[in-house]
């Protein structure tokens, strides 16, 4: 790891740092981090497979080296957890636009787990964005209110498979699967309604 220009000044701040102090602002970010990739780890800028690892892990682990080597200058104003977000953001903002302009060398990615609720190909361009956060949120909106199928759509957006799902929920493959319909009939139920509107 090559030293950045701010590693004498961020040392400082760092040496005054506590194990407790940096296991929160990993927590932090990693949660920040989490949160605002969302289902967007599933194709373009910020897949596994355009990264190389967990996405969440490359951005919480790229804050976290960018701070220790100095490459990045902690601002006085702003706590380690702060810093560390900010950098996060900053490098999935530059994935974003790097991701736009290398569009036509991006490789087509789709859902392979049974439970799919969505099937993916292509990278999207905004608009095709914008409809797949769409019926992200579609989902989100059926889901709630009724516990099974909120606790299924959470597992979903994490990535579970069909049989880790069933295990956690307690329920057999079968079961999960009615419960899948269930959710997907709710969906279109609020597809026609707003249609109607």
């Amino acid at each position: 790891m090559a030293l950045g220009p701010y590693y004498d000044a961020n040392a400082k701040k760092i040496k005054s740092l506590t194990d407790d102090d940096w296991r929160v602002a990993i927590k932090k970010c990693h949660e920040h981090v989490r949160w605002k990739l969302r289902q967007r780890t599933l194709y373009g800028a910020h897949a596994p497979q355009r990264l190389g690892m967990d996405p969440i892990d490359h951005y919480v682990n790229l804050a976290h080296e960018k701070v220790i080597a100095g490459e990045w200058e902690w601002k006085d104003k702003f706590t380690i957890s702060e810093q560390m977000i900010r950098i996060a953001d900053s490098h999935i903002s530059t994935e974003v636009e790097k991701s736009k302009t290398k569009k036509a060398e991006s490789v087509s990615i789709r859902f392979t787990d049974e439970i799919e609720l969505y099937e993916v190909e292509d990278v999207f361009d905004d608009t095709q964005e914008k409809e797949f956060q769409d019926r992200f949120d579609a989902v989100d909106r059926a889901a709630a209110g009724d516990k099974e199928l909120e606790q299924l759509w959470e597992c979903v957006k994490t990535g579970y498979k069909r049989n880790e799902i069933a295990e956690l929920m307690s329920l057999k493959p079968r079961q999960l699967d009615k419960l899948k319909e269930r959710l997907v009939e709710r969906v279109r139920k609020l597809a026609t309604a707003n249609k109607e509107k």
